[in-house]
């Protein structure tokens, strides 16, 4: 097996050696993004035609093979000082309507400007932040890739599984809004997953999003 990477995204040279359980794994995450590939022939053709791999796609190949991608490889230190620092920025809130994000922690930041509704836009994350894209949404996604999770006034987006603390904040939430969804992004800020819920108990949401995470598991 041999690929080379180009301006952050992989091209396989030749896919020779890659065990069964390696393809199943690649066939697993290719598809956890939304591809719907058939099968690992259908994978391997793919792949042996030497094509350079979707940003997307490249982020969960070099997870297989347990190598980091380089625009997505953020440092504990990095997350710690983003998440204090949106602390500093914004404020902490108990009040889940004025809430913006759930950090690691569970601590919610305060995205309301004087305290009577939720105003702030999620994408002024950017200014917490020392270091994020140049694209309109950038900062914001990377953001969530840290971990934490994106609240809105009928659900909730994230693309990790939740820390038990952050799972304590959701259950709340939850309780709160049992009309309600979640979106699952993949690192890209793409919606890859969507659960809606007319009645939603914490129990079964937070474990339609375990067994979701645990089924792209490599």
């Amino acid at each position: 097996m041999e690929f080379v990477r180009e301006n952050n995204k992989v091209r396989f040279l030749s896919t020779e050696g890659i065990s069964y359980d390696i393809w199943d794994k690649l066939l697993k995450r290719i598809n956890y993004l939304g591809y719907a590939i058939p099968d690992i022939d259908a994978l391997k053709s793919y792949f042996d035609r030497g094509c350079l791999l979707n940003e997307d796609q490249t982020v969960e190949v070099l997870r297989v093979f347990g190598e980091e991608h380089e625009t997505l490889s953020y440092s504990e230190d990095m997350i710690e000082r983003d998440n204090l620092n949106a602390k500093k920025v914004f404020g902490v809130t108990d009040d889940l309507k004025f809430a913006g994000y759930i950090l690691l922690d569970g601590d919610m930041l305060n995205f309301s400007y004087e305290g009577y509704m939720r105003d702030i836009d999620h994408r002024d994350i950017k200014d917490a932040m020392e270091e994020y894209g140049d694209e309109y949404d950038d900062a914001m996604i990377q953001f969530i890739n840290y971990g934490n999770i994106r609240l809105n006034f009928a659900g909730f987006e994230l693309c990790k599984k939740p820390t038990l603390k952050q799972r304590r904040t959701l259950a709340e939430f939850i309780r709160k809004n049992p009309e309600m969804h979640v979106d699952i992004a993949n690192t890209e800020g793409y919606v890859i997953k969507k659960f809606s819920y007319q009645m939603a108990y914490p129990s079964d949401v937070l474990k339609d999003i375990d067994d979701y995470f645990d089924s792209i598991e490599v």
